[in-house]
């Protein structure tokens, strides 16, 4: 499970590359990717009801939120939000 989560990011974080558009995250954006990876479950769903009140999405991202903090490790996530950052310096990310 752990390699697919991964590797959904990764193929996500791929089709931004491959698009002309410009793919860098905007500064609010990397930041709820940061708490989605790294912070608790309770930032980040108070993150997702600032722009929601829709209950299906807020219990759908405490869902997605608990599947990600279950299945990779620190070191992990430590990684996938370092390559995320890193694509988001990326010359190629113009």
């Amino acid at each position: 499970m752990k390699l697919v989560a991964v590797f959904t990011l990764f193929s996500g974080i791929a089709m931004l590359l491959q698009s002309s558009v410009d793919c860098k995250l905007c500064s609010p954006v990397a930041k709820d990717v940061q708490q989605f990876i790294l912070g608790s479950k309770e930032n980040y769903i108070s993150i997702i009801k600032k722009y929601t009140d829709n209950q299906k999405i807020i219990e759908n991202a405490e869902i997605l939120k608990s599947c990600v903090d279950s299945t990779l490790t620190q070191e992990e996530k430590f990684a996938a939000f370092e390559f995320v950052k890193r694509v988001n310096q990326s010359i190629l990310c113009r």
